[in-house]
């Protein structure tokens, strides 16, 4: 074991149990630390040096600050002159844990520079977060620009309440790839404040509203907020919360299949059950019908969704499945809601009048029969 980890390695470990350094960062004790600050400080063995370095990360993993040793300075300053870029690297990564100011810019300078390795950037943002720079959040916005790092800098937006987040998001969005619309989608839907931005734009047409995706739907839904539910019916469409009756039938489906009742399925009688119920209508892969939505991008692997959709499919009738313009005489069709029942409103040309009847009881195969 000494000869794989080396004994400044093991010494570091050994001096910081999870137990010691409990103790140490509430003040109880401070002799271990003290020593090997010590020892850090005046030996010039390269070797010993980046196994204590080892040992104190070792000890130090799952603690995002620590309260800086007596002495540390110097040590920094010391070992970031080393040769070693091992050493350099891993004193920097303990005085962020430390609280360095000195490794926090440090660590900025380098996240800012496009001539590092993508890979390694990622890694000192994923430190700064860590660490809760202060100074994260702002720089977040100004990395939006590198394309290497666009899609991990989304995901760190998250974390933050920005009023200038929706704005900075939403500004670049059509030049963003689909990674980045995706993650970008999810931060929006995160927050109410960030919601209504998003689901205006898609209202106004800047946004395409077919982006959004059931689950999407399910987020922002989730946050409970009138205004977004409003702008969510404009944008998506009618909606409500599924039937009580349906909802406990959806979780006793789920404790079968979870129980191993379904499992492994059988993807060739599941093709004939959808050629025969659904193709009809859905379209997949290119294949069926175009009445309601296509879903061959939908989130099939989401058994929620999946059961919501087949045991309550009025419970969301999105909007585009059923405003279909088609020849003059045909008129346009819409979603409403009265008394809690779905309904179709048709507005026809020719002559010019409004008819409603029972989403139910429309079918693509016959003509509107209203009441």
């Amino acid at each position: 074991m000494i000869k794989r980890y080396g004994m400044g390695c093991l010494l570091g470990c050994w001096l910081m149990s999870p137990w010691t350094v409990f103790q140490w960062a509430h003040g109880a004790s401070s002799e271990p630390m003290a020593a090997l600050v010590a020892l850090l400080a005046t030996t010039e063995d390269e070797t010993l040096q980046r196994d204590m370095l080892r040992g104190l990360e070792q000890a130090m993993v799952g603690r995002a600050q620590v309260p800086m040793p007596a002495g540390w300075e110097s040590v920094e300053t010391k070992l970031n002159q080393s040769q070693q870029p091992e050493i350099r690297r891993r004193v920097r990564s303990l005085s962020l844990v430390f609280g360095s100011a000195l490794a926090m810019e440090s660590l900025r300078t380098d996240l800012r520079n496009a001539n590092l390795p993508s890979a390694d950037r990622v890694g000192m943002l994923e430190s700064l977060a860590q660490v809760n720079d202060p100074q994260l959040p702002a720089m977040l916005w100004e990395l939006m620009k590198d394309n290497a790092l666009r899609a991990d800098v989304i995901r760190y937006l998250a974390r933050y309440q920005q009023p200038e987040t929706p704005e900075v998001l939403l500004g670049g969005y059509p030049t963003y790839s689909a990674l980045e619309k995706q993650r970008a989608l999810s931060v929006l839907a995160s927050r109410a404040s960030y919601a209504l931005p998003l689901l205006q734009a898609m209202a106004d047409g800047s946004l395409p509203r077919t982006d959004l995706s059931a689950s999407l739907i399910r987020d922002l839904r989730n946050l409970k907020h009138d205004e977004v539910d409003h702008l969510l019916s404009v944008v998506w469409g009618a909606f409500r919360d599924i039937a009580a009756d349906k909802q406990g039938e959806i979780e006793r489906v789920k404790r079968i299949y979870y129980a191993g009742g379904s499992t492994p399925g059988d993807a060739t009688r599941g093709r004939a059950v959808f050629a025969r119920a659904c193709q009809q209508c859905h379209q997949l892969f290119g294949t069926g019908g175009r009445v309601g939505p296509d879903i061959t991008g939908s989130d099939r692997a989401n058994l929620d969704y999946i059961l919501q959709n087949i045991m309550d499919p009025n419970a969301v009738i999105l909007m585009t499945t059923a405003a279909r313009k088609s020849k003059p005489r045909m008129g346009v069709c819409l979603p409403v809601w009265f008394e809690n029942k779905p309904y179709l409103l048709c507005v026809w040309p020719h002559p010019p009048k409004n008819t409603c009847f029972p989403w139910t009881r429309w079918s693509p195969w016959s003509k509107p029969n209203c009441p």
